[in-house]
C-alpha cells in the first residue's frame, strides 16, 4: 500500500511538470538577449543574417571579451558593434575603444542605458522613460499589439531625411544632454530628442544609439521596421570586418560542458532534477525493503551418542555389565518416547506392535529386544554375551550395522 502512494506521488509530480511545460510552450520569451543564435523576439539571429548579406566580403562574427582584452591580445578587434540593455565600460575598455577610433576604425554602440567613462568623457547623458516597457513582459505585449506610434527621423546626409515608425517600446531611451561640439545628431525621436549621434575621432567614427531593440528579430523581420537598423549598420565600411561584441550584454561565454548545457535549459534542468529525485526515492525505499544478510550460525552438534559411547566404554572397562546395560536401556527408552511418542512405563504386546509399526522394525526383532529389556529391568545378572546381544539388538533397532 505504501509503495502505491509513492508511485502515485511520482506520477503526479511528472504530470505537473508536463502540464507546466505545455503551458510554457505557448508563452513567448520577451527577454532581450541580442544574441546571434537566439530566435526569440529580442534575439539577434535575423540581424546576423542581414549583416552577412551586407558585408559579404568580410562576414561578421561575435566576440565575448572586453575591448581591452581584444586589444591586449593583439587579435583582430574589427569594427565593434555593441548592442546591450546597458553599457558601463571601465577606463581600460574606453581607452581601447578610443584608440581604435583614432586609428581610423568605426564603432557602433546601441544601449538603453550608458554610464561610466564613455558617457562622462564624451559628454552625454542617456535618459530612460517608461521603464516598465523594457522589463515588464505584459506591458511589452500590450505595447507591441498596438499601432506604431513613435516616429524616428534619420538624417544621414544633409540632403536626405528618412522617417521610420516604431512602437514606443523601442524608443524608451534618448539623449537628454550632449556636448554639441563633440557630436553630430543623426536621428531624433518624435519629441526631437536625439537617439543616434556620431563622434568624429582623429581618423575614424563612433556612433552611439539609445534604441538597441531595432536590431532584434522582432523589428528586423518587420517590413516597416527593418530599414532603420539596416541604415545604421550601413555606417560601417563594407570591406571591413564587423565584430558583434556580446560581452557587454551576456558576459563571457563559458565552456559548455554537458551538465552546464542541461542546467542552462529550464526544461532539461527540471527533467534532470526529477530524475535525481526519482533515483533517490528508489534507492531509499529499495534499501529499506531489501532483507539484511542473515549470519550463518552453525548449529550445536548433538553429542549425546558420543557421550553414551564414552560412558559405555567406561562401564565396559569396569566389567560392570549390568550398569552398562541399564544405561543403554534408559537411553533407548528415552529415544522411543521422543521419536515414536510411546510410553515406556509398561511393556506388552500392544507396545511391541505399536513400536514395530512406528519404527518399521520386524515384530520378531522387537519381541526379542523386549525380552532382553525386561530381563535387565527385573534385576537379573547380565553376562558379557547378553550385553553384546543387547548391543546388537539396539544397533539393529537404530539401523546401525
Amino acid at each position: 500500500m505504501k509503495d502505491k502512494k509513492y508511485v502515485i506521488f511520482l506520477v503526479a509530480l511528472i504530470a505537473l511538470y508536463v502540464v507546466s511545460e505545455m503551458r510554457k510552450s505557448g508563452q513567448v520569451n520577451w527577454s532581450s538577449t541580442y544574441h546571434e543564435e537566439h530566435k526569440i523576439p529580442f534575439g539577434a539571429f535575423a540581424m546576423h543574417d542581414l549583416m552577412s548579406d551586407m558585408f559579404d566580403q568580410a562576414p561578421p562574427k561575435s566576440e565575448y571579451k572586453t575591448l581591452y582584452e581584444l586589444a591586449v591580445e593583439d587579435s583582430t578587434m574589427g569594427n565593434p558593434l555593441i548592442i546591450a540593455d546597458g553599457v558601463a565600460m571601465d577606463n581600460n575598455d574606453f581607452n581601447a575603444l578610443m584608440r581604435h577610433i583614432d586609428l581610423g576604425g568605426t564603432a557602433l554602440i546601441s544601449a538603453r542605458n550608458i554610464q561610466g567613462p564613455l558617457a562622462d568623457s564624451l559628454g552625454f547623458i542617456v535618459r530612460m522613460e517608461d521603464a516598465e516597457l523594457a522589463y515588464d513582459f505584459r506591458a511589452i505585449q500590450e505595447a507591441l499589439s498596438g499601432e506604431l506610434e513613435e516616429t524616428i527621423t534619420l538624417n544621414l546626409t544633409d540632403n536626405e531625411t528618412k522617417e521610420f515608425s516604431y512602437s514606443t517600446i523601442a524608443t524608451t531611451s534618448y539623449f537628454s544632454q550632449i556636448e554639441k561640439e563633440n557630436f553630430d545628431v543623426l536621428a531624433v525621436n518624435a519629441t526631437n530628442s536625439p537617439v543616434l549621434i556620431s563622434y568624429k575621432g582623429m581618423k575614424g567614427s563612433l556612433y552611439v544609439s539609445t534604441i538597441p531593440l531595432v536590431f532584434t528579430n522582432y523589428f528586423i523581420l518587420g517590413e516597416e521596421t527593418s530599414q532603420f537598423a539596416a541604415a545604421m549598420l550601413s555606417l560601417f565600411p563594407e570591406d571591413e570586418l564587423v565584430v558583434h561584441n556580446e560581452y557587454y550584454q551576456l558576459g563571457r561565454r563559458e565552456v559548455q560542458s554537458p551538465l552546464r548545457v542541461i542546467l542552462s535549459n529550464p526544461s532539461l534542468k527540471w527533467a534532470f532534477f526529477i530524475l535525481l529525485f526519482t533515483v533517490f526515492i528508489f534507492m531509499f525505499f529499495e534499501s529499506k525493503r531489501r532483507q539484511r544478510i542473515i549470519p550463518l550460525i552453525t548449529p550445536l552438534k548433538n553429542m549425546s551418542v558420543e557421550f553414551v559411547e564414552t560412558l559405555g566404554r567406561l562401564y565396559y572397562r569396569q566389567k560392570d555389565h549390568r550398569k552398562l546395560a541399564v544405561k543403554r536401556v534408559q537411553y533407548w527408552k528415552d529415544y522411543v518416547r521422543v521419536h515414536f511418542n510411546l510410553k515406556t512405563d509398561h511393556f506388552g504386546d500392544r507396545f511391541n506392535t505399536d513400536l514395530s509399526s512406528k519404527s518399521g522394525q520386524p515384530l520378531k526383532s522387537i519381541e526379542a529386544l523386549m525380552e532382553l529389556v525386561k530381563r535387565i529391568e527385573e534385576g537379573a545378572v547380565i553376562s558379557e554375551d547378553e550385553l553384546i546381544k543387547l548391543e546388537k539388538g539396539l544397533n539393529g533397532f537404530y539401523g546401525i550395522e
